[in-house]
């Protein structure tokens, strides 16, 4: 890995921190400038758009809006835990759906399984265990599918890193009234973790009957400064997308020329086959690698292995090791 190799925040976004005089002054109460921003970049109006402390945390307050309606929610197997810890919390129920082929979203599986009580459907895409992907009019197809009362969340988190850029069909399926609701984040490709800011994006009526429920300064201010400079500052981004492209690329060749299955990943990892998953796990941790042995059902005896801080030499090395220990 290079240093020419390494994700970064862009240089306006750094700069929008050091100049903010005051960080300790009180944000914009709804962080106005950044939905406006957003909502001109993805060509929806701005009540289409809502901020708050991070993806994960609307996704939480999502869910929770859910619970004076005593419905439930529908999902994949592998797809992001807390979907299902935080419906638990709730008393909502929830029915996990198996992935077709092993590895995808099955959406006809998941309209059939939606009652007139369910209130959701979680997609993540890429999904959280094997980074494949569903298309913006899959999901619109599915939600024309669901009573009316429900509707489909696209857990987009790591949008970014997929090859194809989903900005203007985002935008056009909200405008088409559709009955979804996009979340993304400022954590992953633009390199803003610390800061903790995200946005859901829904057509304003779907907003208003399943959208989070966000506090007034939610958001830092340096967050919302941050955020704003870096969407105005799209190249450093897009090297970032690049970059995880570029890896994905060369991690799945690398580990199909070593004879294992792996998933068509559009995430931030790779997901493949192996014998002994734990052990093997233990052994590429050792290497300074990010792999995690998968134990749900249908994904047991898989790894998964972060690409945004793996070096392919070490990774050929390991592979190695690994052949030769197990």
């Amino acid at each position: 890995m290079t240093t020419t190799d390494v994700l970064r925040t862009a240089p306006a976004a750094l700069a929008a921190i050091r100049d903010c005089p005051d960080p300790g002054l009180a944000p914009e109460p709804e962080s106005e400038t950044l939905r406006a921003t957003l909502a001109a970049q993805y060509a929806v109006p701005q009540t289409a758009v809502r901020v708050g402390p991070g993806s994960a945390a609307l996704l939480h307050a999502v869910i929770a809006r859910q619970a004076p309606h005593a419905g439930g929610i529908v999902c994949s197997t592998g797809s992001w835990p807390p979907y299902r810890q935080i419906a638990v919390d709730y008393l909502l129920n929830t029915r996990t759906i198996p992935l077709r082929g092993g590895y995808h979203h099955d959406l006809a599986a998941i309209a059939v399984a939606c009652s007139g009580h369910t209130r959701l459907v979680m997609l993540d895409s890429p999904h959280s265990g094997t980074g494949t992907t569903v298309s913006v009019a899959e999901v619109v197809e599915l939600a024309a599918r669901l009573g009316p009362d429900a509707a489909v969340v696209f857990d987009n988190a790591y949008g970014d890193y997929q090859d194809d850029d989903l900005t203007a069909a985002i935008g056009d399926a909200i405008n088409a009234r559709a009955r979804i609701l996009v979340t993304r984040t400022f954590s992953k490709a633009h390199q803003l973790f610390g800061l903790r800011v995200g946005y859901v994006l829904a057509h304003p009526e779907v907003m208003r009957t399943h959208g989070p429920l966000v506090g007034r300064y939610d958001v830092s201010r340096l967050g919302q400064l941050a955020a704003a400079a870096s969407l105005n500052d799209p190249d450093t981004v897009a090297t970032n997308c690049s970059i995880i492209r570029r890896r994905r690329a060369a991690v799945t060749d690398l580990l199909t020329a070593a004879g294992v299955t792996v998933a068509p990943s559009q995430g931030h990892a790779v997901l493949f086959t192996c014998v002994q998953a734990d052990k093997t796990a233990a052994l590429l941790r050792e290497s300074g690698l990010s792999a995690t042995a998968l134990t749900e059902p249908g994904l047991d005896g898989h790894l998964s292995l972060r690409v945004d801080d793996t070096d392919l030499d070490t990774l050929r090395a390991a592979l190695t090791a690994v052949h030769q220990q197990l």
